[in-house]
């Protein structure tokens, strides 16, 4: 009988420790969830963020493209006023010099600006 008292001891032992076993496998798995919980939250946020870096790259794209075409509308009508004022002011030193040769104008009049 002195036994008995010892063996019931042992099984309270062994389920004192299979508990405990239990809950530690527990707690892995609730660790688990919560690991892949965080994992899917940081690649949908992920994904999110590409979308929106991938909208964001058209629509600025669109911008860019527009902007280039003024830019370059810009160029053109800059490079036609830049000859225009050079061919005036050619004509206009032409002019000057065939007056001199001629004798219609002395140096001391002619319009150098």
């Amino acid at each position: 009988m002195a036994d008995e008292p010892k063996a019931t001891e042992d099984r309270g032992s062994a389920a004192e420790g299979g508990s405990a076993e239990l809950t530690a496998k527990a707690r892995v798995l609730h660790v688990d969830h919560v690991l892949e919980l965080v994992a899917t939250i940081v690649l949908g946020a992920a994904t999110i963020a590409t979308a929106w870096s991938g909208y964001q790259a058209a629509l600025w794209n669109g911008v860019q493209a527009t902007d280039y075409v003024q830019a370059s509308g810009n160029r053109v009508e800059s490079t036609r006023a830049s000859t225009l004022a050079g061919q005036r002011a050619a004509g206009r030193y032409l002019r000057a010099i065939v007056a001199l040769a001629f004798g219609l104008i002395n140096l001391a009049q002619l319009p150098i600006q």
